[in-house]
């Protein structure tokens, strides 16, 4: 009744944003990174100027696109735009792109921005695994923002035709989308609730897109399956986020018969565990009901 999580479960989006505040660190980030650039007389050329924005105009024109989201279904996302976030912005350290990052997370709501910034943008794509692959710098809150921005860009994506029949799915950004999971996997052992809630709903977006293939091999499930288990161990959950680890468990055993086996091979004892206490729980109907499911689904005994 539950499982797959797409029968019942619709993407979630990431859409709400401070457009003045962001707007003002941007700014303020970026003469620091022009400041710093000029007392870096010895190394010039390597210096990070290069990828600061000496004409300030170009920075409003893009929170100009920003500020006005009535016709983002339809417009045209300007080009010089997406060679301001690909060429500068997104090459700024790491330790200072988590406004740039959550800029684009907003932009994953534009239509065509999702085509230009990422579908058909393997820069940009690879930018984005270069900083949350910074294990040092990648802390929660970098975390939540990446994860909020691709669920977004899983919601707002086209599809083709294939795709929608089921016939074949973009490997590209199959695997950018699981090397990002796994980069960030730490993120499930996180006590604060809006970084892993975060994660869980990019594995939850991720799975509605993914699961309709019936892909019966792919490193995508344990990567999700190895994450949601240590999550389901480690992190006191509340109800919404516990139903959807044990929907995606499910939603994974159900797309593949290796990932079903790999779940029993390596986390029997936990699944067992958390199996019977879902199926007892009597103030979340969902979450009795998934795990119901899940008992059946693995004829648990």
């Amino acid at each position: 009744k539950q499982i797959p999580s797409f029968k019942l479960c619709g993407y979630e989006i990431q859409g709400k944003m401070k457009l003045d505040a962001m707007k003002k660190r941007i700014l303020e980030l970026n003469r620091e990174i022009l400041n710093t650039a000029e007392e870096d007389a010895d190394n010039k050329e390597e210096s990070v100027r290069q990828f600061g924005v000496s004409d300030e105009s170009d920075l409003e024109q893009l929170f100009a696109v920003l500020a006005d989201q009535t016709t983002w279904h339809v417009a045209q996302f300007p080009q010089f735009c997406t060679e301001l976030i690909e060429q500068k912005l997104l090459r700024w350290p790491t330790a200072k792109v988590l406004p740039v990052l959550d800029m684009v997370r907003v932009l994953m709501l534009h239509q065509h921005a999702v085509d230009e910034l990422i579908t058909r943008n393997a820069g940009i794509r690879a930018a984005i695994l270069a900083h949350i692959g910074h294990d040092s710098q990648c802390t929660g809150p970098m975390q939540m923002v990446v994860s909020r921005l691709l669920s977004n860009y899983l919601a707002k994506r086209k599809r083709s035709e294939q795709e929608r029949d089921g016939s074949a799915y973009p490997a590209e950004i199959l695997q950018f989308i699981q090397e990002a999971l796994s980069l960030m996997s730490s993120a499930v052992a996180n006590k604060k609730t809006a970084v892993h809630t975060a994660y869980i709903m990019l594995a939850h977006n991720t799975m509605i897109w993914f699961a309709k293939f019936k892909v019966d091999e792919c490193d995508l499930y344990l990567v999700i399956i190895s994450a949601l288990f240590e999550m389901l161990t480690e992190v006191e959950l509340n109800d919404k986020i516990l139903y959807y680890c044990l929907s995606l468990i499910g939603t994974c055993a159900w797309a593949s018969k290796s990932a079903k086996q790999s779940i029993i091979e390596i986390f029997d004892d936990q699944l067992k565990s958390i199996v019977n206490k879902a199926r007892q729980n009597t103030t979340n109907a969902a979450c009795a009901e998934v795990g119901n499911d899940l008992w059946n689904l693995f004829e648990l005994s």
